[in-house]
C-alpha cells in the first residue's frame, strides 16, 4: 500500500468516526447488587445520542442512537481476585450485537 492510499484510508476512517459521535451525548449507568458475600450482579452501561440538525445546505442530518450494556455475575475469590460471566450487547441504530464475555480481575 503507497504512502498516498495510507493516507486516504487514515482519512476516511477519521471522517466515519466524526460522523458518527461529533456533537452526540453521552451517559452511563451501572451498578452492583449483593447476592451473597462471594456472588454479586453487575450492570454496566453506556448510551449515545446524536440528534438530527440542519446542515449548511439545508437538509436534515440523521439522528442515531448507540448502546453498549453488560449484565453478568461477579464471583469474588478473595480480597484481590474475582472472576467475571456476562453478556455484553449492543445496539447501533436498531441493529443488536451480542458478545459473551469472561473477565478475571486482579488487584496489583
Amino acid at each position: 500500500m503507497s504512502y498516498i492510499e495510507n493516507q486516504m484510508d487514515t482519512l476516511y476512517i477519521e471522517n466515519i468516526i466524526k460522523r458518527v459521535f461529533d456533537r452526540a451525548t453521552l451517559f452511563s449507568i451501572s451498578g452492583m447488587h449483593k447476592v451473597s458475600t462471594k456472588i454479586s450482579l453487575v450492570f454496566e452501561s453506556f448510551f449515545a445520542f446524536k440528534e438530527s440538525r440542519q446542515t449548511a445546505n439545508g437538509s436534515k442530518s440523521s439522528s442515531s442512537f448507540a448502546g453498549i450494556f453488560s449484565p453478568g455475575f461477579r464471583f469474588q475469590q478473595n480480597p484481590g481476585k474475582a472472576f467475571q460471566i456476562g453478556f455484553t450487547g449492543g445496539i447501533y441504530n436498531d441493529d443488536p450485537i451480542r458478545i459473551p464475555m469472561v473477565q478475571w480481575y486482579r488487584k496489583f
